[in-house]
């Protein structure tokens, strides 16, 4: 047998992007993936939050983010990978490991 993982379809994943900016507390997003196998959908995406807010505040948004996807298909199993960020490191090289939080 021959599993294949797909892509989600272009509407779902311009649902998805619209739930994610709606939420006024997320000042961007990036990495955004998905992919479908069988019934299971995966989103794996890295939230930007200011850097002053506290985790369980990310952490309670990230949670609305996910149940609001999981409203787009009810009869699938979805799976999350949230990533809260301070800082977009997207738009970061990564030596940026070695900088201090005021260089970056």
């Amino acid at each position: 047998m021959l599993i294949l993982d797909i892509s989600l379809d272009k509407k779902t994943v311009d649902k998805i992007i619209k739930i994610i900016e709606s939420k006024k507390e997320v000042s961007s997003y990036h990495f955004l993936r998905t992919r479908e196998s069988w019934n299971i959908k995966f989103v794996d995406v890295h939230l930007v939050f200011n850097k002053d807010i506290k985790l369980i505040n990310a952490h309670s948004i990230s949670d609305k983010v996910e149940e609001e996807i999981e409203q787009l298909d009810c009869k699938s199993k979805w799976v999350f990978n949230i990533h809260l960020d301070p800082i977009d490191d997207s738009v970061i090289p990564w030596k940026w490991c070695n900088k201090t939080e005021n260089e970056l």
